[in-house]
């Protein structure tokens, strides 16, 4: 369960954004789901159904019920992500659970809840309560089409990494609302799938402290709503093969202009691409998609042009191993004063392996290049790297066990910050020991 640890060596707030998007889809099945348990053709290592540890769950009429509680024991040597002077402290975190999934033989229908509840040792400052809510419901509908309808309301925290995080005495706190629709109909070897998402962000100011005397940071100029409208058509081109267009429209309406600028960060973009997925029997799989992308600012903020790609393997050397190779470029928003947004490129090579049935060995590469678009000669690069290592033992139906060890780093090169101020370089790392119990 990669959780907030994935997101860390992400380490920025798109991982937010990305547990959004995950949430505004199907409620998360756990194993032991009717769905879970079937398998699937492009199941890996991680992910195929292993029906003897499998939570059961609780029947409850049309319905079963899958609760959960995690507990999580953390040492964090860099909790303030800084490259001097660094605090190292012991974190846990209670996670209960639940998810509601309807056992029915058409149609689908989810909730799911989680709550996270950290706290720190020696600084309290940094303790965390956040929560999400999600449901999702799937119509089949005649042909062989479905439309899925999703929603989504949580309570998160920035994590100190961010380049936008604001620098308070504590995280700052922000609100998400997701609404999603997908409909996808399919006639023949074509389909057509119109979708939609709007995400509702609403940030709280934080507290902060000025030559000795507390002083209010707003926040509430980066709230705001994301608008994404898109629309893709596919073709069954015979074979293992799919080809697809894609068409997206993503639009950041702000609710205010920026209180220190004055400038109105709302943005309208346009994206464009084609692309194929290609299964060879599920010992490997590929997808590619390759497009043009563009979101245009008021001025003086500047517009970004430029291509995007997304490209995908996962390749099975035996039953027992799964490698999975994933790259992609896309743009991201931020609230920086000099900067309209940026151009993210990463790459992620994760291997799955099962040593026993029931203990999987894990490993994942990661590395993101963040360049940012700025006024007049200002110039931003993050490079970020990530390296994380564990296992998972399943030792139960109700019981499972992970230990994972996680290490990062940033080097960041911003013309923008005076000299002797912090730069956001940092080193972290990080080991915890998680344990769930599951019904």
């Amino acid at each position: 369960m990669r959780g907030v640890h994935g997101c860390r060596i992400l380490a920025r707030t798109r991982c937010a954004v990305a547990a959004l998007a995950v949430l505004a889809l199907p409620a998360p099945a756990y194993a032991g789901d009717t769905i879970a348990s079937s398998p699937q053709r492009d199941d890996t290592v991680a992910t195929r159904p292993r029906p003897e540890v499998e939570p059961v769950g609780v029947p409850a009429g049309g319905f079963r019920l899958y609760p959960r509680i995690g507990y999580a024991l953390e040492h964090d040597d860099n909790i303030f992500a800084v490259e001097h002077d660094k605090e190292s402290d012991v974190i846990t975190t209670l996670s209960p659970g639940l998810v509601l999934a309807s056992e029915w033989a058409r149609h689908a229908v989810k909730f799911a809840a989680q709550a996270d509840r950290g706290r720190y040792r020696d600084q309290p400052s940094e303790d965390y309560d956040d929560w999400q809510l999600a449901t999702s419901a799937r119509m089949d509908l005649s042909g062989r089409s479905e439309m899925t309808l999703g929603a989504a309301h949580m309570k998160l925290h920035e994590p100190r990494e961010s380049p936008d995080a604001a620098g308070g005495l504590n995280p700052t706190q922000f609100k998400s609302t997701v609404a999603s629709f997908d409909l996808t109909i399919r006639r023949g070897a074509l389909s057509i799938s119109p979708s939609a998402m709007l995400n509702r962000l609403d940030y709280e100011n934080a507290q902060g402290v000025q030559l000795g005397e507390p002083v209010v940071i707003r926040q509430d100029d980066r709230d705001r709503n994301e608008r994404v409208l898109g629309l893709q058509a596919s073709y069954d081109v015979g074979g293992p093969g799919r080809a697809f267009v894609r068409a997206r429209s993503i639009v950041r309406d702000y609710d205010d202009v920026q209180a220190f600028t004055g400038r109105d960060r709302s943005s309208d973009g346009f994206e464009l691409g084609i692309g194929a997925t290609l299964d060879l029997g599920g010992i490997t799989r590929t997808a590619l998609f390759v497009g043009r992308r563009e979101q245009r600012y008021s001025a003086p903020l500047l517009d970004i042009r430029a291509p995007v790609f997304e490209a995908s393997v996962i390749w099975k050397p035996t039953e027992l191993t799964t490698v999975e190779f994933e790259t992609n470029r896309t743009f991201g928003e931020t609230t920086a004063i000099f900067y309209s947004g940026y151009l993210s490129t990463s790459a992620r090579l994760g291997v799955d392996h099962e040593l026993l049935r029931n203990v999987l060995l894990n490993g994942e590469l990661l590395r993101v290049v963040d360049e940012y678009e700025g006024l007049g000669a200002a110039h931003r690069r993050d490079e970020t790297l990530g390296l994380r290592f564990g296992f998972t033992w399943l030792a139960h139906r109700n019981l499972a066990l992970s230990i994972h060890h996680e290490f990062t780093e940033r080097s960041s090169d911003d013309n923008t910050i005076p000299a002797g101020l912090p730069d956001g370089d940092f080193e972290r790392q990080s080991s915890w020991l998680r344990l769930e119990l599951r019904r």
